[in-house]
């Protein structure tokens, strides 16, 4: 199976060792856009170590234009949110003429750009929990392990040979017969941890050690629960919350997507979380104090960036 990764970033890199050691016949590559990191990569390899410390040099093609890769089988699409719409134009000449892209991106949004594009029947949208670290140019360390839940974009077409590859190559991968609540459920989790670490500048499990952090996340997943069913998807708020306080604890020592884009100076996916969360919520007339208070903190991160 060859496997194309869109975005060789954190996740990205992590995913690929993850396959490249599964013992499982996989053909890698990736699309990169231009950089250090790439650069690092191109000449000596992603050096990629796991959370119990095994070590691992990756060597596959990286390119920069879809031209130098070959036809695939599976694209994971893994850039941030901000860059569906960069690299959406370029999914179909990655794909065999049966190949399927994959998005594995945080937020809402991602795959109505990517349909514009790709064959709504070779598009699939799932949720991912492989937590990753880029600690500098050409190098990624695994978190805590994950799993990974797809579905078909269209909700008709038959894609669990997807699922199916990705787990018996180590993912932790399942199906689903539509992907859209499961990533409403990411989602909530998202909105209710992801800022506050980014805000706090701590791992995730700082959450937990303190009321007033307790309760900014039992509030902004309160809020995010509220807009998920007026859209239509019924969520349990005190069964959410139970769900965001295992992740806080099953990931304690995770540094979240969010804060890592802080700490490195770059832009958030705010918009694709938050932001997103609070546009449809004011669709439906909610009002959502905490969720408007901290998602304009971002805000004001993301531009002092620029």
């Amino acid at each position: 199976m060859i496997v194309t990764v869109v975005g060789f970033g954190a996740l990205g890199g992590h995913l690929a060792a993850l396959l490249d050691r599964s013992g499982r016949e996989t053909t890698l590559q990736a699309l990169q856009h231009p950089g250090e990191h790439l650069e690092v990569c191109m000449q000596r390899g992603l050096r990629w170590e796991n959370s119990a410390g095994e070590e691992h040099t990756l060597h596959i093609p990286m390119a920069t234009e879809p031209e130098a890769l070959e036809p695939a089988d599976l694209v994971l699409v893994v850039v941030k949110a901000y860059s569906t719409a960069d690299v959406a134009p370029l999914i179909p000449s990655l794909l065999k003429p049966d190949g399927v892209a994959l998005s594995l991106q945080n937020g809402l949004g991602n795959g109505a750009i990517l349909a514009r594009t790709c064959p709504l029947d070779r598009l699939a949208l799932g949720t991912c929990t492989w937590g990753a670290f880029k600690p500098t140019p050409g190098a990624v360390r695994g978190g805590t392990e994950g799993a990974i839940r797809l579905g078909p974009y269209d909700g008709r077409s038959d894609l669990r040979w997807v699922a199916n590859a990705l787990d018996i190559r180590g993912l932790n991968a399942s199906h689903l017969d539509e992907p859209f609540g499961a990533l409403w459920e990411k989602v909530i989790a998202n909105t209710a941890i992801n800022p506050v670490t980014a805000l706090v500048r701590r791992p995730n499990g700082v959450l937990l050690e303190h009321e007033p952090s307790r309760e900014l996340v039992r509030r902004l997943c309160a809020e995010a629960v509220a807009v998920a069913r007026a859209e239509g998807y019924p969520f349990d708020t005190d069964t959410q919350q139970q769900r965001v306080v295992a992740v806080l604890e099953g990931t304690r020592g995770n540094r979240s997507s969010m804060l890592q884009d802080v700490e490195q100076m770059r832009p958030t996916e705010a918009q694709a979380i938050t932001g997103a969360v609070l546009e449809r919520g004011s669709a439906h007339g909610l009002t959502l104090p905490t969720l408007a208070t901290v998602h304009r903190l971002i805000e004001t991160i993301d531009a002092s960036l620029g």
